[in-house]
């Protein structure tokens, strides 16, 4: 699964690359509102890693054309495996975030702050509250539309590492 996960989300990302984009990303203040397909990811320090996928709802703030703000909620996804299983409840977290527009369609952005995630984790915590950071592409398609693709590692305890990998669309109010 972790292997097709990588395979699907590069070659996503290069193809963001090759896209004709009309899009504008001004550097004015602006809202954002997003809806991602979440592969997900749970590596218990023990057992063998469970994966699956799920739904993932952003918003955020941009300050100006390098700042903001971003919060995520996501949800979904169980995996049973032969010495583990797991299902995400619910994943919550609040991010700086900082921007590098690259031309006016594609910007290239970096996200850190706290996450707090809940399932039914075997083995390994049920809840864990952890820093958490990012990165990922966002492309331009229209004037208010774009797509996205990101890394996220959203826990990194000592039982187990929780990673996700997002596609989705933004839609920018402006």
């Amino acid at each position: 699964m972790k292997n097709r996960v990588m395979l699907g989300s590069t070659v996503l990302c290069v193809g963001l690359f090759a896209i004709p984009a009309q899009a504008y990303h001004g550097g004015h203040s602006e809202q954002y509102f997003a809806v991602d397909v979440l592969f997900w990811e749970y590596d218990p320090e023990e057992a063998s890693a469970v994966s699956d996928m799920g739904v993932r709802f952003r918003a955020g703030k941009l300050y100006n054309e390098f700042l903001g703000v971003e919060g995520h909620l996501a949800t979904g996804g169980s995996d049973e495996e032969e010495r583990s299983e797991g299902e995400l409840d619910y994943l919550a977290g609040v991010y700086g975030k900082l921007a590098l527009p690259i031309d006016q369609k594609l910007h290239l952005y970096a996200l850190l702050g706290v996450s707090t995630l809940g399932g039914d984790f075997t083995p390994g915590d049920d809840n864990v509250s952890d820093l958490s950071g990012g990165f990922g592409a966002e492309l331009g398609i229209t004037p208010n539309l774009a797509i996205n693709a990101d890394y996220m590692r959203y826990a990194d305890t000592s039982e187990a590492i929780f990673d996700s990998i997002g596609v989705g669309v933004v839609y920018h109010f402006r």
